[in-house]
């Protein structure tokens, strides 16, 4: 008989909290793979949140899946499987059908260390109530922070609540179109003016997202990422509408990238590529579409995407949110840091005037900076003036 082949999955998607019916899937696609091929057995495994750096998962599994941000750093340490021989062993394998913008995000320096699976992109939840009480019809392909603050305001005065629970703080400056490498001093007047904007219709917060605060009017609304919209939907059914995230012609949106990479020593390399390979086929890619948690790696999958908007009669927004999106400064486990001890602290400061314009953009540009160059190991020469 064929010798079994026993593989350990650990997948971010499967973490504690996870919504049920994405434990399903992750279930069912396991079970697809091996009725395929008889001599795979699958384990996943429950994601360590309390150590979930991927450099600590290594000796826990033989597949991974994190951010993809966090993985490729580790391609210059060697604890990460080079992929790019698997790949070109696979002759039936064609790079094309994948999107080309996210399917790079796995090379570094010329070489590949993950395989992406999709991508997780910034949307704003609003309660139903809250938009069908303002009359606000088809939701929008795309709009700014121009036309989201007047619906905000009116709900603001409305209610006496925050129209805005600001939680994802690097996101929101990045829509404005501040970018901590290169955006000129000229341009951050005008960004600090529409943060000021922003700001006085906003409670500004860290931490967990509150959507239960949203559906009781509490809010006017919350800036959220797409892989909470299967667990929302579970939680509050059709009381939660989701729309683009609001984004200046200038600005930009930031992504996390979902991909698989194999610890360099694992064991069995062309059997966990057969199972990668399966979650990158168009029925699985469409049905991760389907689920809106993911904008899929797969270019055909995205026709299937599927988000509030399809029956809400508008524009689905998530394929627009994609050609605004870019990947972003920091690695993913650093996004925390950088909100609550660098821009959270910086935006209270200026905003209750204890900090200049200049000076609060300068900080947050050297501190990230020098967050990003911890992350790589790098002495990053292309820090901007006044950095240590």
């Amino acid at each position: 008989p064929e010798r079994r082949v026993h593989l350990r999955l650990m997948a971010m998607d499967l973490c504690r909290g996870t919504c049920e019916k994405m434990v399903a899937r992750w279930n069912r696609w396991i079970r697809k793979i091996e009725e395929a091929n008889t001599r795979l057995d699958i384990k996943p495994l429950e994601w360590d949140q309390d150590a979930w750096s991927p450099r600590l998962q290594f000796d826990r599994a033989d597949i991974i899946q994190a951010p993809i941000s966090d993985v490729v750093l580790h391609l210059r340490d060697q604890s990460v499987q080079v992929l790019d021989p698997l790949l070109a062993a696979d002759s039936s394998f064609n790079p094309r059908l994948y999107n080309e913008g996210i399917w790079s995000e796995g090379v570094v320096d010329g070489v590949r260390g993950a395989v992406p699976m999709g991508t997780i992109l910034p949307v704003l939840a609003m309660s139903r109530t809250v938009w069908e009480r303002f009359g606000l019809g088809p939701i929008p392909a795309a709009w700014t922070w121009t036309e989201c603050l007047e619906v905000l305001g009116r709900f603001q005065a409305e209610t006496g609540c925050p129209g805005l629970q600001l939680t994802e703080l690097e996101t929101l400056v990045c829509s404005c179109g501040f970018d901590p490498l290169t955006t000129p001093s000229d341009d951050q007047k005008r960004i600090a003016a529409l943060l000021e904007r922003i700001l006085a219709t906003s409670n500004l917060a860290t931490g967990a997202i509150s959507l239960s605060d949203i559906v009781a009017g509490r809010f006017g609304a919350v800036p959220m990422r797409t892989a909470s919209i299967g667990k929302a939907r579970v939680n509050f059914h059709d009381r939660l509408v989701f729309l683009p995230h609001p984004c200046e012609s200038s600005g930009w949106l930031p992504r996390v990238t979902m991909g698989f990479f194999l610890p360099a020593n694992v064991t069995a390399p062309i059997e966990c590529w057969q199972f990668i390979r399966h979650l990158l086929s168009l029925p699985v890619q469409r049905e991760l579409a389907r689920s809106g948690h993911m904008y899929p790696v797969n270019k055909s999958a995205a026709a299937a995407i599927l988000c509030a908007a399809d029956k809400d009669g508008g524009a689905n927004f998530l394929g627009e949110t994609m050609a605004r999106s870019r990947v972003p400064l920091l690695p993913y486990q650093q996004l925390e840091e950088a909100e609550t001890q660098i821009l959270a602290p910086e935006l209270h400061a200026w905003h209750d005037g204890q900090e200049s314009t200049d000076a609060m953009f300068l900080r947050i540009r050297m501190m990230l900076n020098l967050l990003r160059a911890r992350a790589e190991r790098l002495n990053d020469d292309r820090s901007i003036e006044g950095s240590p």
